[in-house]
């Protein structure tokens, strides 16, 4: 053992933080998460504290205010570069691959992940499946129906596949609709009803990683209560970010190892 001196004291080589942006970038369970639907308001701490003033995050936290949805990320190991042709913060980076980057010095990881229209709550009614759907399906098993009325015009899946309402069941959380199925969707998937005026907002981002997803296998985005035990490596407060439909929510984040 060395002794316990200063004399000895080291340092992490460039290698070694290259190392674990490599390790980070091969991660298969690495989320994005969207969080926090209800307002910033006062408290004891901070009595200013309001949706025009959210508060500093803080580096202690573990877990989010209110997680409300998830989708994986798409991670690249990244070098600053003039000539790059990715724009972030300000200066210009390039793509490198994990076999390049020891000796490009490749210490940052491009995190990226995006959110469509219906991908993700735009009312504050929306839901999303607790169960499967098949092509030629005619009902919906939600994981609450509250908001929803016959007449309503719901959007489905990627696809956007537009149905409307004819019965809603409070007791068993199920609508029928009006029209079958033209492609089938994983439990989880949101159902955006295009019928209800009240807006979503969210005014917490972040990326967690170790998550465990309960959803099928390969799903890429689920409701975070799909999620099992992530670990909170990223987040930021903000004010209110509305949600709209055909709008698309990005996010482009490089962290530093």
């Amino acid at each position: 053992m060395l002794p316990a001196t200063t004399k000895y004291i080291g340092v992490t080589t460039i290698g070694g933080h290259v190392a674990r942006a490599i390790d980070f970038q091969a991660r298969e369970d690495v989320y994005a998460v969207l969080g926090k639907s209800s307002p910033w308001v006062p408290t004891a701490q901070d009595p200013t504290l309001s949706d025009d003033n959210p508060p500093v995050p803080s580096p202690t936290a573990t877990v989010l205010d209110d997680p409300i949805v998830a989708k994986k990320c798409v991670l690249n190991l990244v070098v600053p570069d003039a000539a790059g042709s990715i724009t972030a913060y300000g200066q210009k980076w390039r793509l490198v691959t994990p076999t390049e980057a020891a000796a490009q010095g490749a210490r940052w990881v491009l995190v990226t992940a995006s959110f469509d229209y219906n991908e993700a709550p735009v009312s504050a009614f929306d839901s999303f499946l607790t169960s499967n759907v098949a092509v030629g399906a005619t009902t919906l098993q939600l994981n609450t129906v509250v908001g929803y009325q016959v007449g309503h015009v719901l959007q489905l899946g990627v696809a956007g596949q537009e149905v409307t309402v004819t019965n809603v069941n409070a007791g068993t959380g199920v609508l029928t609709i009006d029209a079958a199925m033209v492609t089938a969707l994983p439990k989880g998937t949101y159902v955006t009803n295009t019928s209800v005026p009240t807006k979503f907002s969210y005014r917490q981002v972040a990326v967690v990683s170790h998550a465990t997803s309960t959803g099928l296998p390969g799903q890429h985005l689920v409701p975070h209560g799909f999620l099992e035990d992530p670990i909170l490596v990223y987040y930021y407060n903000t004010t209110p970010i509305p949600r709209a439909l055909n709008r698309r929510d990005s996010l482009v984040l490089i962290l530093t190892f």
